[in-house]
């Protein structure tokens, strides 16, 4: 009797473990499947890019996203990072001026679980000393080529977006790079 114990629990337990793996699965690919269950950013992006008086600087980034499945999303987590990209001006030689970039703000930050059948509509809120890396911008009048065409600095984001799934068993991760979020213009 013990042993028929033993093996009905072993079975309900495998089976049990097996359902959780294939509704998990199906919940990940539901949520991926469809571009609009994902949406980075959601509306625009408002930003003050002065580039001059980077401790007046931010971001805001809208995002919405839905959890179509049947468990319930954790561990939602977004790293975004901005790239500077810009003409370095060469002091040395005229007109040989060197296009450089460099990651001026990167950050990360976890959302509270969506439970399934739920949409979350949160904001990505970054000000100065809160991600922005100082060190890395150019000096705005020595080191920047203001006549560069057709914008004198352009701003890139990359987005990285993971949540676990299936009571932590599965985890997904969707990548955005090089997504434009302003411009400064030329002189």
């Amino acid at each position: 009797m013990f042993r028929w114990s033993v093996r009905i629990f072993l079975l309900v337990l495998t089976l049990s473990l097996t359902g959780v793996s294939i509704l998990g699965s199906m919940s990940a690919v539901s949520i991926l499947g469809n571009e609009d269950n994902v949406n980075i950013p959601s509306g625009p992006i408002d930003a003050n890019l002065n580039i001059s008086n980077v401790n007046e600087m931010y971001f805001r980034v809208p995002f919405n996203v839905t959890n179509v499945g049947f468990f319930d999303l954790t561990n939602l987590r977004i790293e975004f990072s901005v790239t500077m990209v810009y003409d370095h001006v060469n002091l040395t030689g005229i007109g040989e001026n060197i296009t450089s970039s460099a990651i001026v703000f990167n950050k990360a930050t976890v959302f509270p679980p969506i439970p399934n059948g739920q949409t979350y509509n949160g904001l990505f809120n970054a000000s100065s000393g809160d991600g922005f890396l100082p060190i890395n911008f150019p000096n705005a009048t020595t080191e920047i080529d203001w006549y560069r065409t057709p914008y004198a600095v352009e701003f890139y984001a990359d987005f990285i977006v993971s949540a676990s799934y299936s009571l932590d068993l599965i985890s997904f991760s969707v990548e955005l790079f090089n997504i434009s979020v302003g411009n400064l213009p030329h002189l």
